[in-house]
């Protein structure tokens, strides 16, 4: 069975937390424009979009906050961002290159959807696994462990967004290239 240090469990969980909180959060404040987003990826029945885009930002809250306070959570987590990546897919495989994701993270919208999306997610989902089943060291947290902790999800959450931003500005350089096409 692999051990992971508590310090990586816990930049893991941290991180999947605000990931998810983060990209509920203004799904919850715009309802409706959330569930256009659902509707265009066209993969549900018209029927199910508002109840599902009500439901899929409560679910994504829900995960967010409990893998802070339950480990074996981040399987959940895993498992929505792995469904995710397969609707990305699905509609990429269509052809459909230019829909909004709807990622929409703390308010800024995440751009047409793409391959490092579904990198992203899945690469993402799979620390979740990782951690989830992983057994964790039983040494202590230390002080310089959390500042550690803290640090390291300042630089990832620098990272993430320029990352993020690059392939946003990518993703806009290409839709503008085939509207003058």
């Amino acid at each position: 069975m692999v051990t992971v240090d508590p310090v990586v469990a816990w930049i893991v969980r941290a991180a999947i937390a605000v990931l998810l909180v983060g990209a509920a959060w203004p799904k919850l404040r715009d309802r409706a424009e959330f569930a256009g987003t659902v509707e265009n990826y066209r993969i549900l029945p018209a029927a199910l979009v508002p109840a599902i885009a009500l439901v899929l930002p409560l679910i994504e809250l829900g995960l967010g906050l409990a893998v802070l306070a339950f480990r074996p959570a981040l399987l959940g987590a895993a498992a929505l961002l792995a469904l995710y990546a397969g609707v990305v897919s699905v509609n990429l495989a269509r052809g459909r290159d230019h829909i909004d994701c709807g990622c929409h993270f703390m308010g800024q919208s995440g751009g047409a959807i793409d391959r490092v999306m579904v990198a992203r997610n899945l690469i993402i989902a799979a620390a979740a696994v990782i951690v989830g089943i992983a057994a964790v060291s039983s040494r202590m947290v230390t002080a310089v462990d959390v500042l550690s902790i803290a640090g390291t999800l300042a630089i990832a959450g620098i990272l993430y967004a320029a990352i993020e931003q690059a392939r946003i500005n990518h993703s806009r350089a290409l839709q503008t290239a085939h509207r003058g096409a």
